[in-house]
C-alpha cells in the first residue's frame, strides 16, 4: 500500500500536483491524525475515503481532486481562507501549511463533525492557525473552498467574499462535471467553469487520458459507494455486483452485524471494483489491499488476483486465489478463476478439478462462468457433447451470456472450435 511520499510522487508524475507550496503541504502534513483510528488503513489511497465511521457526509475528496482544488485557490501569504465542510480537518491543515501567515476558518453545520475536526487539528498542532465554527462569522474571506455545497447556498457565501476574492467548488451535478470559480472584483461577480486540466504529466510514461470530468465522475461513484447511496444507474450496477459477490458470506450485513472495519472493508472493495472497471488498475490494486488490511476476505483476495491478471501477472493472480480459498473455502469465485488462469497458461487438464470445485461451491453468483470454462476445456479435448451439456447449464443460469451462446452456435454449425 502506498504511503505519503509515494502518493505525492504519483500526483506529481501524473501532472495533477504542480504548485510548489501545495506540494510541500501534501509532503508535510500527515493524514493519519485526521482519520478515525479504525479507518487509518485507508490513508493515502488515491481515491475518496471516509474520515469518520459515520461514512455518510464524512468523505474526504480524492488526493487528485483535493490537490486540484487547493491549486485553484491560488494560495499565497497572508490570505484569509474559509472552508465549507471539514474533511476531518485535513484540507484546513494543508491550506494552513501552504498559506504563510494566513488564517483558515472551517465552517461545518454538523456539531459532531465540527468537534472531531477541532480535536484533530489540535492534535496535529494546527489549532493556533485554524478556527472551526458553525457559521460564516462577520468577516470577509479572500478565498473560499466549498467541500460540502449542501451546507450553505453559494449566494450566501458569495456575500462574504472580499473584493477582490473568489470561491472554488466542484460541479454539483452530472451535467456540471467541472470545477466552478465565482469571482468578486470591483463590485462585480463572474462565474467560470474550469474543465481543462493543467499541463501534462512530468513523466511521459505516466500520461493519462484523465479529464476533470472523468476525475469528478470517478470520485462521485466512489463517494456514493462509501456512503451506501444509489443515485443513478451506474451506482445501481456496481451495488448489485457487490451484493451478489458478498451474499451469504462473512461480510453480508443481512447475515451478521458488521463492525466498522468490516463495513469499511466491504466498501473499500466496492470502491476498488469501480476503479478496476474504470481501468485504474494500480489504484484498484492498492484499494483491494487496504480492504484486506481492514478485514481479510476471500472476495478481496480473489478480486485482487483478478486485477493482477489484468496486468499479465497470472502466477500472482493464482496465489491470491489460493489465499482466498484458505480464507473462506465456500466461495466459488477463486476456484473458477484458478481454472481460467490455468487454461490461459495452456494447462487445460489441470483446470478441470478447479472448475468442478467452483460448481460444487456453496456460494457463487456466477456458476455459468465455471460451466463455460469447463466447456472450453472439453472442446479442446474433442468432447463435444460434454461441452454442449455445460454450455446448456450455463445458459440455464444466465440465458443471455453471449460467450456460451456463441460456443453453442459453433457446435451446432459443426464448426471447428478455436480456443
Amino acid at each position: 500500500m502506498r504511503g505519503r511520499e509515494k502518493l505525492v510522487d504519483l500526483l506529481c508524475d501524473r501532472g495533477i500536483l504542480s504548485n510548489p507550496s501545495v506540494e510541500r503541504a501534501f509532503r508535510t502534513v500527515d493524514l493519519e491524525p485526521f482519520v478515525a483510528p479504525e479507518l487509518r488503513a485507508l490513508t493515502y489511497a488515491n481515491a475518496p475515503i471516509p474520515f469518520a465511521p459515520e461514512f455518510r457526509g464524512a468523505i474526504l475528496p480524492s488526493p487528485m481532486t483535493l490537490a486540484a482544488l487547493l491549486q485553484l485557490l491560488e494560495l499565497g501569504s497572508g490570505l484569509n481562507v474559509a472552508i465549507i465542510g471539514t474533511g476531518g480537518g485535513y484540507p484546513a491543515a494543508l491550506v494552513s501549511e501552504a498559506t504563510a501567515g494566513g488564517r483558515v476558518t472551517v465552517i461545518e453545520a454538523d456539531a459532531a463533525l465540527r468537534k472531531g475536526a477541532a480535536e484533530n487539528l489540535r492534535r496535529a498542532d494546527r489549532g493556533d492557525r485554524v478556527t472551526v465554527s458553525g457559521d460564516l462569522g462577520t468577516g470577509s474571506y479572500d478565498r473560499v473552498l466549498i467541500l460540502e455545497p449542501g451546507q450553505r447556498p453559494i449566494s450566501e457565501i458569495t456575500t462574504r467574499l472580499a473584493d477582490p476574492g473568489f470561491l472554488i467548488a466542484r460541479g454539483g451535478s452530472p451535467e456540471e462535471l467541472a470545477f466552478r470559480k465565482r469571482i468578486r472584483s470591483g463590485g462585480e461577480e463572474l462565474e467560470v467553469s474550469i474543465a481543462d486540466m493543467p499541463a501534462g504529466a512530468r513523466d511521459a510514461s505516466e500520461a493519462r487520458t484523465t479529464t476533470w470530468a472523468r476525475l469528478l465522475t470517478r470520485d462521485a461513484l466512489i463517494e456514493h459507494a462509501w456512503e451506501g447511496r444509489v443515485v443513478g444507474h451506474h451506482d445501481a450496477h456496481f451495488a448489485e455486483g457487490i451484493e451478489d459477490t458478498f451474499r451469504e458470506g462473512p461480510l453480508d450485513p443481512e447475515r451478521t452485524r458488521l463492525t466498522v472495519p468490516q463495513v469499511a472493508a466491504r466498501r473499500a472493495f466496492h470502491a476498488a471494483y469501480i476503479l478496476q472497471c474504470l481501468g485504474d488498475l494500480e489504484d484498484a490494486e492498492d484499494l483491494y489491499a487496504r480492504s484486506l488490511a481492514l478485514a481479510p476476505s476471500a472476495e478481496g483476495h480473489t478480486f485482487l488476483g483478478w486485477t493482477y491478471s489484468f496486468i499479465g501477472d497470472v502466477d500472482r493472480a493464482i496465489s491470491e486465489c489460493r489465499r482466498a480459498i484458505d480464507t473462506d473455502p465456500s466461495l466459488g469465485n477463486p476456484y473458477n478463476d484458478i481454472g481460467a488462469y490455468l487454461i490461459e497458461q495452456g494447462k487445460a487438464e489441470e483446470a478441470i478439478p478447479w472448475l468442478k470445485r467452483a460448481l460444487e461451491a456453496k456460494r457463487y453468483c456466477c456458476y455459468f462462468y465455471a460451466h463455460t470454462n469447463l466447456a472450453r476445456v472439453y472442446l479442446l479435448r474433442g468432447q463435444t457433447q460434454l461441452a454442449r451439456r455445460h454450455l446448456e447449464e450455463a445458459l440455464k443460469v444466465h440465458p443471455g451470456y453471449e460467450p456460451a451462446q456463441e460456443m453453442l452456435r459453433r457446435i451446432s454449425r459443426e464448426t471447428d472450435y478455436v480456443a
